[in-house]
């Protein structure tokens, strides 16, 4: 009983430390008021996880291309109908389907890509919360990323590994100058 009653205790803190970091997020969210997004109605609602933020989005992206699509997240290549048809990525992931420690993380990951903008660092576009997902617009990124390049090529010279590294080390060291620490 004991053990129970710890497990509902963990669980109502867990759901306090959700709601608390959601109100970090109330002006990313489209929802009138300034209300937390976890606190709506439409959270009792059974609906598909991608419907509120594909509503939204669909007012200021474009569909170009479906690339993934199961339970847990969709994600498409569309492009912005005000930036001169800029293409970007939508993710729209499932609030239900994620971890505990993985919102938290996300959270954090977009409150702190919110503030950057560099070359190399993948630039936050837009940003939706509801109750039942996350709908995130980034910069779209065309073809491999660098441990992709790594790992299909059997050599390099000096001069791409210089550039390469170079390319991080500029990244780390903006990051750094913002007292932002990668990990």
């Amino acid at each position: 009983i004991k053990y129970k009653g710890v497990k509902q205790e963990q669980q109502q803190q867990k759901k306090k430390e959700r709601e608390k970091m959601a109100g970090y997020f109330n002006h990313l969210s489209p929802a009138n008021g300034n209300h937390s997004p976890r606190s709506e109605a439409s959270s009792t609602t059974t609906h598909d996880y991608k419907e509120e933020p594909l509503e939204y989005l669909s007012n200021l992206y474009e569909d170009v291309e479906l690339m993934k699509q199961d339970q847990e997240e969709l994600l498409k290549l569309a492009k912005s109908k005000s930036n001169h048809n800029e293409l970007v990525s939508i993710k729209i992931m499932n609030r239900k389907k994620l971890p505990f420690d993985t919102e938290m993380y996300l959270m954090q990951e977009l409150t702190i890509l919110q503030y950057l903008t560099h070359p190399n660092i993948i630039q936050l576009m837009n940003c939706v919360i509801y109750p039942s997902s996350y709908g995130v617009v980034y910069e779209y990124f065309s073809g491999e990323d660098l441990a992709q390049k790594i790992a299909n090529r059997k050599s390099y010279n000096e001069l791409q590994a210089r550039n390469w590294i170079q390319g991080i080390f500029d990244a780390v060291k903006y990051c750094h100058e913002r007292n932002i620490v990668h990990r």
